[in-house]
């Protein structure tokens, strides 16, 4: 059946009213949420005049022409007094409710409304005949919250009540624009109501709209971290106190903790819970979360109840305030280290050195306790903040180094005292290839922001812009000193080896002459030996250096092609994937100098026949595993006007092919021409 809410007199029986609107208070909701929440056909709430009449102060699925029938049966089960055996609960039979039966409402559990011993009206549950679905666990904690708004109706708040806790709005006022974070809020909230309603522990259940779940905040109750931030409430779970004040609205009051069935146990031992009053927390219709006040030295009263809702919505905006500050103040500080990240990237850092203390501040202002760059070949950068914990260190770690694709992963908290956790995950990544994962790990189930992961996202591209850097560096370096290398050697073959090719044909010409005496000779020769010796030896030299110092690919592919640039003022790009440059390293001798003269001498062919153009070297690895280089001209193409062909790699395809080397060459797909060799790699 649909929610009836009743909002006028429908039925007057004996002189009595069945519904009064005015008496109705803020209940009229609340029917038909907890219709819902147990399972039930129908709810009525039901109050007592100051005469002990019950009315009808709100109902969710009862005909209206039916309330009498029910409230007669609920007047006779209250006159009945039977003792219930310490069952609060009480099923009706309906015999003298027959207009019920006939409606299908065959069964009827109900229980009194009663708060600091008053009794304030009654709950009634309706079920069909064949309804079983009635939760009777959840019959007794809603009839609590009915119990405090019906007494709030009748006794309406005081004004001198809400004078004084309006005034200690300005006590508020000392810390709400001072307070950096909602920890330090919660502690001056504490010390501003523990001073006005005599409470020693406060605590904050602030809503997450995005999980729909109610945190409670650091610092709550005095609990340490773990407590805290195990603790943590779907707002659908009806058997929470706190989802249902946030839910209905209504506020919650027990002086018997322990033995209240509207608090869960656990909730009771964790945090030293005896006597609790709980309010929601809303600034207009936005709802924030719900505040609990414990542990008063004597009973909580309507008077605490008032209070506490006058202060409220105070306390509802000081919440909302901070967090949205804290929230700017996150994302300044997110952009301070991202700028200070760029700059000493640009002032040429190394990797291992400049990403330590970004990871340290970014763990600051992200609260994370664990930030790593796991590269795909290599030692991670792991920096840690706070307490460790080896296991989901390892965990968090091992699930980098399988290079997931950006995700968030998240375990909510098992027990009281177990925090869950939450990690983040984002790819590094230098064009299309994959170079490690940045992970981040944080010691409570809450997950990491929009404004975090595009941080953590960030960071991920500076770092792989820092690598491509230091490769280029080092490159550079390596190619800077096999320049030298050969450039030593050239002036070793064109300066002293001929200096000393032109001392051995002096010698000979010495020794030819017919009036050499025989003493002198023996010295001309034996200095003539030194020289051939010495000739020798230097054309080892030259050769050892002239051969290339390394056997990288995409180094010796840069050599090549400066020395084009500087010979032909050709231009030339060198694009070179990691995983090419990675498999080039690994790439036999043998096979790198093949690849080495192909690219030689399609460069050539291009400076001397292609006319004013540019070239490309590609080097990666294609989808056959094949280690691919490919030189792209924009020239004239592959022949010239008279028809003849004019690349000469004729010479070398013998060779290619003893090698195992594929050799392709066509037109460019934009004209020019396209030289491709392709190596097929191991495993």
């Amino acid at each position: 059946m649909g929610t009836q809410l009743v909002t006028e007199l429908p039925l007057a029986r004996a002189g009595r009213l069945v519904v009064d609107p005015e008496r109705a208070g803020g209940v009229v909701d609340l029917a038909a949420t907890i219709r819902d929440a147990v399972g039930a056909s129908a709810v009525l709430v039901a109050g007592r005049a100051p005469d002990g009449e019950l009315y009808a102060a709100a109902h969710a699925g009862v005909p209206e022409v039916l309330l009498g029938e029910l409230l007669d049966a609920l007047a006779s089960a209250d006159d009945d007094g039977d003792d219930l055996g310490g069952d609060p609960l009480r099923e009706l039979d309906l015999p003298g409710a027959a207009a019920l039966g006939e409606a299908g409402l065959a069964r009827v559990v109900c229980t009194a409304l009663e708060l600091d011993g008053t009794d304030v009206g009654m709950l009634a549950v309706l079920a069909c005949k064949d309804d079983a679905r009635v939760d009777r666990a959840l019959i007794v904690p809603f009839a609590r919250l009915a119990a405090v708004g019906i007494a709030q109706v009748r006794r309406p708040a005081r004004r001198q009540l809400l004078e004084q806790a309006l005034e200690a709005n300005d006590a508020f006022d000392r810390f709400a624009l001072t307070a950096s974070d909602v920890e330090e809020l919660t502690h001056g909230i504490a010390a501003t109501l523990a001073e006005i309603l005599d409470v020693p522990l406060t605590a904050l259940m602030i809503y997450d709209d995005g999980r729909e779940l109610l945190q409670m905040a650091p610092g709550s109750f005095g609990a340490d971290d773990e407590r805290v931030s195990s603790y943590q409430i779907s707002v659908a779970d009806p058997h929470s106190n706190a989802a249902r004040v946030f839910a209905t609205g209504q506020p919650y009051l027990s002086n018997d903790a322990a033995a209240d069935p509207g608090i869960r146990p656990g909730y009771v031992r964790a945090f030293g819970i005896r006597r609790l009053l709980s309010v929601p927390l809303r600034m207009g219709t936005r709802r924030i979360g719900v505040l609990h006040l414990a542990n008063k030295e004597d009973d909580f009263t309507l008077d605490d109840l008032v209070r506490a809702e006058a202060l409220a919505p105070r306390v509802a905006t000081l919440v909302a305030l901070t967090g949205a500050s804290f929230r700017l103040r996150r994302e300044q500080c997110l952009e301070r280290v991202l700028s200070g990240l760029a700059l000493a990237i640009a002032s040429g850092e190394g990797l291992r050195a400049l990403l330590p203390p970004t990871f340290d501040a970014l763990c600051a202002a992200t609260d994370a306790s664990l930030l790593a760059l796991v590269p795909t070949d290599g030692r991670p950068i792991v920096v840690r903040r706070g307490p460790t914990n080896p296991a989901l260190e390892h965990r968090v770690l091992a699930a980098a180094a399988e290079q997931p694709a950006e995700r968030a992963d998240i375990a909510r908290p098992g027990s009281v005292g177990d925090p869950g956790w939450s990690a983040f995950h984002e790819p590094v990544t230098l064009g299309t290839a994959r170079v490690g994962t940045l992970s981040a790990l944080r010691a409570r189930s809450e997950p990491f922001a929009p404004d975090e992961q595009r941080a953590l996202r960030r960071v991920a591209q500076l770092a792989a812009l820092t690598w491509a850097t230091e490769s280029y560096q080092q490159e550079g370096a390596q190619l800077a000193r096999l320049q030298e290398r050969q450039q030593i050697s050239a002036e070793l073959h064109d300066d002293v080896q001929a200096l000393l090719v032109q001392a051995q044909a002096r010698l000979d010409q010495t020794l030819g002459h017919p009036g050499l005496e025989p003493a002198l000779a023996a010295t001309v020769v034996h200095a003539r030996r030194l020289v051939i010796r010495s000739t020798t030896a230097l054309h080892s030299v030259a050769q050892r250096f002239s051969r290339p110092a390394s056997c990288d690919l995409s180094l010796r592919l840069r050599t090549v092609i400066s020395g084009i640039e500087q010979e032909f003022l050709l231009p030339v790009r060198l694009r070179a994937t990691p995983d090419a440059s990675r498999a080039g390293r690994e790439l036999p001798r043998s096979l790198a100098d093949v690849m080495v003269k192909v690219a030689r001498e399609a460069l050539v062919n291009a400076a001397k026949h292609g006319g004013r153009c540019f070239a490309e070297v590609g080097l990666e690895v294609d989808g056959d595993g094949r280690l691919l280089l490919t030189v792209v001209d924009d020239g004239v193409g592959l022949c010239a006007s008279d028809g003849q062909p004019r690349h000469g790699l004729t010479s070398l395809r013998r060779t290619i092919a003893e090698q195992g080397v594929r050799l392709e060459v066509g037109p460019g797909p934009e004209g020019g021409t396209r030289v491709a060799a392709g190596v097929l790699l191991p495993g």
